[in-house]
């Protein structure tokens, strides 16, 4: 689609990336893609339809954030180790 070939032009050049930023603003405006926030990364445009959430239910997160919440602490302190 037009919109995608615009944005995947404009983002390749870091000076451009604002302008990418524009064009998905331009595409959520007219209601010619499904995204609900221009910060989406404008190379990847979902096929079905996103909410623009910042927060997702404890439940539906993956298994490993699970793991990653009950390290935290070992994570730090591993962490701070290796940048020392």
């Amino acid at each position: 689609d037009a919109w995608m070939e615009l944005m995947l032009s404009m983002e390749e050049i870091p000076q451009h990336r604002a302008i990418a930023r524009h064009v998905a603003k331009l595409a959520i405006l007219t209601h010619s893609c499904r995204w609900t926030d221009p910060m989406q990364r404008p190379g990847y445009m979902a096929r079905c339809p996103l909410k623009s959430i910042p927060h997702t239910a404890t439940e539906k997160h993956p298994q490993w954030c699970t793991t990653l919440e009950q390290n935290w602490e070992s994570i730090v302190k591993e962490y701070k180790k290796l940048a020392s």
